[in-house]
């Protein structure tokens, strides 16, 4: 393999030695012959642009966010994306006790509960409110070995035992929380960037309750009485932001007052505990009302004109290239498949913003059932920087504007030796992350400013 990559890279500088001998300009040699040197060779910069483009949305049984992994969950709705619809998350979760036979002093009462969950960061409007409400979950089979999906909903009852009202901007501050004996600082806690959730009366005056009994004799007992927290949106319709948090580090802090000393106070935490605990996070897109919902799933046959992509789970892109594989035998050196942003009518793109990167598949059968990986990316554990994907800023008439390219010299220097196959790519909007929720417009079938193309500079044989 490193043979070949030095090879190209050779051939490269002949090139470039070739454009600087010949004085050739880039405006020069765009679309057409450069005048051959002494040897003879040709270089040649063309443009596919007879690309079919299909936006395609399905669900994903391969986004597990549950069991023993994937502890991140997005919260929150967002209701006004005129281009993408309605995104709407849930989280659910089990806490543990803080010990085994747990009880709360007899001469205490609980003053305050608070939930946690550590905040990572947000999407849409950071500045608005996120409004959510804490439910007791009604899952009696919900077990940390189970690994659940983002379109599985839990079921939970009706009575609220919690609420918060926050602004994602305002997660980002860290709370103190002290204990006190006496009216002095006994012991110093610190909770990180986190969504606060306080728990009403209602759960209180239950969790009171429920430590008289059996319920509070271990962790299996207490999750037999509350064995899940489910914390959801208010509202489907109304929001401009999702918040990113964490079950990993979270807990419900008890805050107790001794009767007899009202200035001292103990907190008991009952904490989140990754080898126990279960967790979920449900995920809906609603592309209803939306623009996307003409241009998904089409099956037009000469492909949609725009591309919509967006992060898992959303909507993705199947692109073919027809007769690629009868492309003239020459040496290519470079094949860049170039993604421009679509931004005429895009007024809320600076608030719901495109992915920071891409990924390029190759469908590696005709039914494109099945994905490999585009040679030119190199090893899965060690990627080839120079594939491309990145976001990258530039100028457009004016205009700033997104862009992406993949340059995929090899595969199509491959496909010309027979030694590749020519079944598509499927293009995708990337995040290390489980469910999240970037989305980019784009140019797609057709030949416009901003269609997607594949810019090919090759020497002829």
């Amino acid at each position: 393999m490193k043979i070949k990559f030095s090879y190209l890279s050779c051939l490269s500088l002949l090139t470039f030695g070739l454009f600087t001998f010949s004085g050739c300009s880039e405006s020069t040699i765009l679309g057409s012959n450069l005048i051959p040197g002494g040897d003879k060779v040709d270089v040649v910069d063309s443009t596919i642009n007879n690309l079919i483009v299909y936006n395609i949305q399905r669900p994903d049984s391969t986004i597990i966010t549950g069991g023993y992994q994937s502890y991140g969950k997005v919260i929150g709705t967002i209701s006004d994306d005129a281009i993408f619809g309605k995104s709407y998350g849930e989280a659910f979760l089990q806490l543990a006790m803080p010990k085994d036979t747990f009880r709360f002093a007899d001469n205490s009462s609980i003053r305050e509960a608070w939930l946690y969950l550590p905040y990572s960061g947000s999407y849409g409007d950071e500045n608005s409110d996120v409004v959510v409400d804490v439910y007791q979950m009604q899952e009696p089979t919900f077990k940390v070995d189970s690994a659940y999906r983002s379109y599985q909903q839990m079921n939970r009852l009706s009575t609220v035992l919690g609420t918060a009202t926050q602004k994602p901007v305002n997660s980002k501050d860290s709370v103190y929380i002290v204990d006190k004996i006496g009216g002095k600082d006994s012991s110093i806690y610190v909770t990180g960037a986190s969504l606060r959730i306080k728990m009403n009366a209602t759960f209180i005056n239950m969790l009171v309750n429920a430590s008289k009994t059996s319920a509070f004799d271990n962790d299996s007992t207490f999750r037999r009485w509350l064995n899940g927290l489910a914390i959801v949106p208010r509202s489907k319709s109304t929001g401009k932001a999702l918040m990113y948090t964490s079950v990993s580090g979270a807990k419900l802090s008890i805050q107790t007052y001794l009767n007899s000393r009202p200035d001292s106070t103990i907190f008991y935490n009952f904490p989140y505990v990754a080898s126990t605990c279960a967790h979920q996070n449900y995920f809906e897109r609603n592309y209803s009302g939306a623009e996307v919902a003409n241009f998904v799933n089409t099956n037009n046959p000469a492909g949609d004109q725009t591309t919509y992509l967006q992060e898992a789970p959303g909507i993705y892109a199947k692109l073919l290239i027809p007769g690629l594989e009868n492309f003239p035998q020459s040496t290519i050196n470079s094949a860049e498949l170039v993604i421009t942003e679509i931004t005429a009518g895009n007024t809320q793109k600076d608030i719901y913003t495109q992915p920071s990167t891409l990924m390029l598949y190759k469908y590696a059968s005709p039914t494109t059932d099945s994905l490999g990986y585009v040679v030119d990316y190199g090893s899965p554990l060690s990627p080839n920087p120079s594939f491309g994907g990145e976001k990258v800023e530039i100028n457009l008439g004016g205009v700033k504007t997104i862009q992406y390219k993949f340059n995929i010299p090899r595969y199509l220097q491959m496909l010309l030796r027979k030694q590749e196959t020519n079944y598509g790519f499927k293009l995708m909007a990337y995040s290390s992350l489980p469910i999240d929720a970037r989305r980019l417009k784009a140019g797609g079938s057709g030949v416009s400013t901003q269609n997607m193309h594949l810019r090919i500079i090759y020497t002829k044989q």
